[in-house]
C-alpha cells in the first residue's frame, strides 16, 4: 500500500510541476481571479517584452485596442491544449479591435522558437525569458489569460484552461 501511495505521489509530482502554478488545476476547471474590487478597475501594468521576431511589444502602445494577455510556457500541456483556441481568436477577433499577445514566460527563445517551429504555431509571441512580467502580475500559475480594456485597465482573469467555448464568451463579453 505505501509503495502504491509513493508512485501515487511521485506522478502528481511530477504531473504538477509540467505546469507553473502553485496548486493544482482540474484540466476543466475554471478558477476566476478578481483584480480589482467590485466596481473597480485595476490598471494593467506596462512592460516591453522582446518577441521571437526580435520586434519590440510594449502593452501600453495597444491602448486604444482590447488586449488578451494569454501566458504559457512550452512545456505546458494545458496551454498547449488551448493554443489553437486563441490562435484561431487572433485571428477572427483582430478586425473587432481586440490584439491577443502571446506571452510565453520562463523559456529560453531557442526553446520557444523550438516550440513554435515543431507545433507548426503561426505565432509571434513575447519572450518573458526570466518571468519579471509573469511576477508583476503576481501570477500564480500558466496558462493565465488576462483581459484588458480599451483604456489599459485589467478586467478580467482567468487561471487555468479555457475551452473555445468560454474563450469566445469572455472575448464576446470584452467588447460589450
Amino acid at each position: 500500500m505505501k509503495k502504491v501511495l509513493l508512485i501515487f505521489i511521485a506522478a502528481l509530482l511530477i504531473f504538477s510541476s509540467s505546469c507553473k502554478q502553485s496548486s493544482s488545476t482540474d484540466v476543466d476547471s475554471k478558477e476566476e481571479v478578481k483584480t480589482e474590487q467590485e466596481g473597480e478597475k485595476s490598471p494593467a501594468i506596462d512592460f516591453e517584452l522582446d518577441k521571437l521576431s526580435g520586434e519590440k511589444v510594449k502593452l501600453s502602445d495597444l491602448k486604444g485596442k482590447y488586449v488578451v494577455l494569454n501566458f504559457f510556457t512550452v512545456d505546458c500541456p494545458y496551454c498547449v491544449r488551448e493554443m489553437p483556441y486563441f490562435i484561431k481568436a487572433s485571428k477572427d477577433y483582430k478586425d473587432k479591435g481586440i490584439e491577443i499577445l502571446f506571452i510565453d514566460s520562463g523559456n529560453s527563445p531557442t526553446d520557444v522558437k523550438s516550440f513554435v517551429e515543431e507545433s507548426k504555431l503561426n505565432i509571434d509571441p513575447a519572450l518573458d525569458t526570466n518571468g519579471e512580467v509573469f511576477y508583476k502580475y503576481s501570477l500564480r500559475g500558466v496558462p493565465t489569460t488576462i483581459f484588458i480594456d480599451k483604456d489599459g485597465n485589467i478586467i478580467d482573469t482567468h487561471v487555468g484552461l479555457m475551452k473555445e467555448e468560454d474563450l469566445k464568451a469572455a472575448l464576446d463579453k470584452l467588447k460589450s
